[in-house]
Parts: C-alpha cells; sequence; structure tokens
C-alpha cells in the first residue's frame, strides 16, 4: 500500500477496500449475469447489481478505521458500478461510512460511461448507490455548472458518452443538498478540474453544520 502511494506521488496513504482477491459480477436487467470488471462496458442491457465473489469479502481494518476517523468522505468522480459502487461491497465499508461522524458528499460524474451507465441521470447514480448502500447517508452531492463545449459532446458521443443530466430537482428531492458550480477541466476532453474539484471539497469540509440527508 505504501509502495503504491509513492508510485501515484499520492500525498497520504491509499488503502485498498479490501486485500482479498475478488472478482466483481454484474447481474443485468435482463437476468444475465456477466464476470469480470473488464466486460461490464460490454454489457447490452443496463446493470441491476453488482456484487463480488466470494460474497463475504471483509474490509481492510485500516480501511474501516480510516473511514471511522474521516472528517469528508467523497465518492466519486469514478465508474459507477465498477469502481465506486465495487469499493462499498465489501463487508464493513458501507457500515463504517455509516457510523463516522464524516460530511458525505458524491461528485457527479460528468459523462455516462458507454455499457456501463448509458442513459443514466444525477438521480439513476444516486439510486444505483442507495441499491447497494442503503443505509449510508450521502449529504451532499456536487454538480457541474460549466457548459461543455459541442466539440467534445459530439466526440464523446460518437463513442456511445453523453452528458449527465443533472435533475437538481428530484436530487433534492430525495433529501440531498446539491451544490452547483464550474467544475470543468479546461481543454478538449471532459473531465473534473483538480483545482476546482479540491475548493469546492474544502469548502464543504470546512463549512459544518447539519448532515441531515438521504
Amino acid at each position: 500500500m505504501a509502495r503504491v502511494g509513492r508510485l501515484l506521488s499520492v500525498r497520504g496513504v491509499v488503502l485498498p477496500a479490501t486485500s482479498c482477491n475478488v472478482t466483481l459480477h454484474a447481474e443485468l436487467s435482463d437476468g444475465t449475469v456477466i464476470e469480470g470488471e473488464s466486460r461490464i462496458a460490454t454489457a447490452r442491457s443496463p446493470i441491476h447489481k453488482v456484487r463480488l465473489c466470494p460474497g463475504d469479502t471483509p474490509a481492510l481494518p485500516e480501511a474501516v478505521d480510516a473511514l471511522e476517523r474521516a472528517h469528508l468522505i467523497v465518492l466519486g468522480p469514478g465508474s459507477l458500478y465498477s469502481s465506486l459502487v465495487a469499493a462499498l461491497l465489501p463487508h464493513g465499508i458501507a457500515d463504517a461510512i455509516t457510523r463516522s461522524r464524516a460530511r458525505v458528499v458524491h461528485v457527479m460524474n460528468l459523462m455516462t460511461e458507454p455499457g456501463e451507465t448509458d442513459g443514466h441521470t444525477a438521480v439513476d447514480h444516486l439510486l444505483a448507490i442507495r441499491r447497494h448502500a442503503p443505509t449510508m447517508p450521502i449529504h451532499d452531492i456536487l454538480i457541474n455548472t460549466a457548459p461543455i463545449s459541442p466539440e467534445p459532446i459530439a466526440r464523446y458521443g460518437a463513442h456511445g458518452s453523453a452528458p449527465v443530466v443533472a435533475d437538481v430537482a428530484l436530487l433534492k428531492a430525495l433529501g440531498h443538498t446539491v451544490h452547483e458550480c464550474d467544475l470543468l477541466a479546461a481543454g478538449d476532453g471532459v473531465r473534473h478540474d483538480p483545482g476546482k474539484l479540491a475548493r469546492a471539497l474544502l469548502t464543504l469540509a470546512y463549512r459544518g453544520g447539519s448532515r441531515a440527508g438521504a
């Protein structure tokens, strides 16, 4: 784990959700089950649920401890099922987040992913997380408001990707506090700007106050 941190030039500690060897299984809406993270993008039917095999995979104790002591827990951005949800599946991870006193923030993806989140709105992303971790709170949601230029939208669209529709009113109706701000990086790609995202997260971290939410 320390070596991974050095390779990634991370200031802090890199902890996996589990130290066990696992395989990710995805159950599609048509009942088909596909095995392996790399195959999820080839799904030809919407994903209903994902699970780990073996199913009793324990969380890494150090990760559980870090989550319980955290002041801010950030989910995303990243692949919804194969990264975000998958990291919540080891036994103990979601419960540790629920027990913590941390503010839990979800950074909404900018674009859908072909085969994984085709047609997903922001609400669809949140409901997918709720299906897999129903007791885990998500207090805040960060939504990008900067417009994406037509050129990258067309380029990404050629590969089956589209901007994630925000559905802000529905997110609020579900009990989340939505924060809308410019999070878009400059350039030809569609990605979050690290500096803008860091400032938004630090603002939430130091804001404090009520953390009631879904």
